[in-house]
């Protein structure tokens, strides 16, 4: 009996501990998701005829995108003005499907997560896709 109640208090004390484990900003990373299923290869990027809605999740689960800022951008100009500011997770890219052309690029400019307490680098704030 002594054991089971042993075991218990080591499990409370683990599952309070884990708790109060906190993700540092080096830490953090982002991927894009087609559709809510696959994820979108930043290397590759996407096809400028079908733009897809995106949406934008961190590793950790504990952490959510809460606003970030969108822009679609042709050499070193953005295409459109202004920059689009989204409050949540998700893009439809369909918006940018008629000034969309192979070479371009979705940059994406995260603002505001939750459950992240330390600014994150300006290198993990960017995310670019490119348009094929």
């Amino acid at each position: 009996m002594k054991t089971f109640g042993a075991n218990c208090l080591l499990f409370l004390s683990v599952l309070l501990a884990s708790s109060f484990i906190s993700v540092t900003k080096d830490e953090v990373n982002f991927s894009i998701k087609i559709n809510g299923k696959e994820k979108v290869d930043l290397e590759k990027g996407i096809s400028s005829s079908d733009l897809p809605t995106i949406t934008i999740e961190a590793d950790d689960k504990g952490l959510s995108v809460e606003k970030f800022d969108i822009i679609l951008a042709r050499g070193n100009r953005p295409v459109e003005y202004p920059v689009k500011t989204i409050d949540g997770n998700r893009f439809d890219l369909s918006a940018y499907s008629v000034t969309a052309k192979p070479g371009d690029r979705v940059v994406i400019e995260l603002r505001e997560i939750d459950g992240l307490e330390e600014e994150l680098p300006d290198e993990k704030k960017l995310l670019i896709i490119p348009i094929k």
